[in-house]
């Protein structure tokens, strides 16, 4: 049996990235068009296309409670498996 593994980074891949300063660094968009890697940005403050913006900010809001975050993580988590983002 013969296994195939595409190599990454490769064509039609696409980077998301916030627009962090070193994420936008021209030798950084320019190293991602030489391997046909398209650099999407979010834009600022867009925590619905960014789930881990949802859970920073739920810990953020709540301290250190000692509760249990499964659930929380899990139920943000599924909120965005029918969620077209195209």
């Amino acid at each position: 049996m013969k296994i195939s593994v595409r190599q990454y980074p490769g064509q039609n891949y696409v980077w998301i990235s916030d627009e962090a300063t070193i994420h936008r660094h021209q030798e950084i968009i320019h190293y991602l068009g030489t391997v046909a890697v398209v650099p999407i940005f979010l834009p600022a403050y867009c925590p619905f296309f960014n789930p881990i913006g949802i859970l920073f900010g739920y810990r953020c809001n709540n301290g250190n409670s000692g509760s249990y975050l499964m659930p929380f993580v899990a139920q943000t988590f599924n909120r965005f498996n029918d969620v077209n983002m195209t």
